[in-house]
């Protein structure tokens, strides 16, 4: 029996494997297509300012898995915080302020309402910035004569206590529940910085949530440019009222000029 020729032998082989390779390239597609890994972007810094800091926002957006949920968390370094002044003459002399430092900024902004996320899960994530080990390590002392000295332990809950009511009352802690918007797989939102909150670097942290669990996060820095005059001065109440002092002192000033120059010419027209 004669062999058979070569071009024949292969083409045979070729035939047998190319029904494998179909095979095994079939199975090692993903069932229903690969899923989107979680990204999170910023759009520039708008920053409100004229004579001073108002505020900036600042634009985000992302992609995640469809049938996800998303948290959004900002966090700032942390800042001193003055809680408690014992006495005016205390708070002049430079002697008992209590300082606190906490994170310049704490916001949260969700895809969903908080029932939807398991408390193990929330607790991980920090959506509760007093369940946060930033905010529950906070250093406290107090300010003594230019000194910083341990606080009593037994009062350092109640002054943290307090500061962390100032950031929440001045819109430097927040939470946004269903400030996200998601849809298929997309979502976007807006952080707001109010005008005692930071003005260098803000940490944006993304979450994704599925079957009750984180299962990833990303995140990303924001630098806030030091800008001043980013719109014209006077727009603001507060700065309609400082804008309306300047200019009556600055009328105050004028008049008494012109009443000393009208005295002095007075007693000039008197001389011999």
């Amino acid at each position: 029996m004669k062999p058979l020729p070569l071009s024949i032998t292969s083409r045979r082989m070729a035939q047998r494997l190319v029904p494998v390779a179909v095979l095994a390239f079939v199975l090692a597609l993903p069932v229903g297509g690969e899923a989107a890994a979680l990204s999170l972007q910023t759009g520039p810094p708008r920053i409100d300012a004229a004579v001073r800091f108002f505020g900036a926002t600042v634009d985000f957006w992302g992609e995640v898995e469809p049938g996800s949920q998303v948290v959004v968390k900002a966090t700032a370094p942390a800042a001193d915080v003055f809680v408690a002044e014992e006495s005016w003459l205390a708070g002049f002399l430079g002697s008992g302020k209590v300082v606190v430092r906490l994170p310049a900024l704490y916001e949260v902004l969700t895809s969903c309402e908080l029932a939807v996320i398991p408390a193990e899960v929330r607790r991980q994530i920090g959506i509760d910035w007093r369940d946060s080990e930033a905010v529950r390590e906070a250093a406290v002392a107090r300010l003594d004569m230019g000194r910083m000295v341990p606080v009593d332990p037994a009062l350092r809950e109640e002054y943290l206590r307090r500061a962390i009511r100032w950031q929440e009352r001045n819109g430097n802690y927040r939470l946004g529940e269903t400030g996200l918007v998601l849809d298929n797989g997309r979502f976007s939102g807006t952080l707001h910085i109010g005008p005692y909150g930071p003005r260098r670097e803000v940490t944006l942290t993304a979450y994704a949530i599925r079957e009750g669990r984180v299962v990833e996060v990303s995140g990303t820095t924001v630098n806030l440019p030091v800008a001043f005059f980013t719109r014209p001065f006077g727009g603001k109440p507060e700065e309609a009222g400082l804008l309306a002092g300047v200019v009556a002192c600055a009328a105050l000033v004028v008049v008494l000029q012109v009443r000393e120059v009208r005295q002095r010419a007075a007693l000039r027209s008197r001389q011999p």
